[in-house]
């Protein structure tokens, strides 16, 4: 369409003369528009495909680092995976985040030291899922700095953060039983149980602070 204006603008400018050329330097001008804003959507559609692309590697990053987390024929995670996967979820958007959550949930429910049937499991496997519902929590920290961070830096809230909180508290339900089983009283239960309290009761807070606004419950 464009060669076919440029041609006839030349034919405008061979036959008028003068009035032709002015056409002619007009349609110049706006073939060269059309030209500059074609350029800028390349360029806004190529941003758009390295962040999908950089949001693609980080998703695959993080779930490499969350491996050890969730299986525990991996772990227990070291330190320094354990910073390079805060790392990566402070910079993953929330919908990869969502997906972390589910991950990290689906390990602690598959890994309960409570509960019906969790009775026959022997000292060693107490222990392993132990190790394993620890590792969790390295987890929902990086979740929790992530959604606070979001909230200090003014990009909203993340209606999930409750739910961060509360399986901090869990976890440590889970590592008090564990512990409580395995030491009795030489053993640190009574520590979980209240560190379990603390971090249900500011899930709680943060629910109910929240709930009027975004009816999440």
């Amino acid at each position: 369409a464009t060669v076919s204006m440029v041609m006839k603008i030349l034919a405008l400018s061979l036959i008028g003369g003068f009035a032709g050329i002015s056409l002619f330097d007009e349609a110049a001008k706006r073939i060269s528009r059309q030209l500059e804003d074609t350029q800028t959507e390349v360029l806004a559609n190529r941003g758009r495909l390295n962040e999908l692309q950089n949001n693609d590697q980080n998703e695959a990053d993080i779930q490499f680092l969350l491996n050890p987390l969730v299986d525990s024929s991996l772990g227990p995670i070291r330190d320094t995976q354990k910073e390079m996967l805060k790392s990566s979820i402070l910079k993953a958007p929330l919908n990869i985040r969502n997906k972390v959550f589910e991950r990290l949930q689906r390990a602690h429910d598959n890994s309960l030291i409570t509960g019906i049937g969790e009775g026959t499991l022997t000292a060693a496997d107490i222990q392993t899922r132990m190790t394993l519902q620890e590792g969790l929590l390295a987890g929902f920290d990086a979740l929790i700095t992530a959604s606070e961070e979001q909230k200090n830096t003014g990009r909203g809230e993340d209606a999930f953060l409750h739910r961060y909180r509360a399986h901090q508290g869990f976890i440590h339900i889970q590592l008090g039983e564990g512990s409580e089983r395995l030491e009795g009283n030489n053993g640190n239960a009574s520590q979980q149980w209240r560190e379990a309290a603390q971090c249900i009761t500011r899930a709680i807070q943060l629910r109910d602070l929240s709930a009027a606004y975004t009816e999440m419950y």
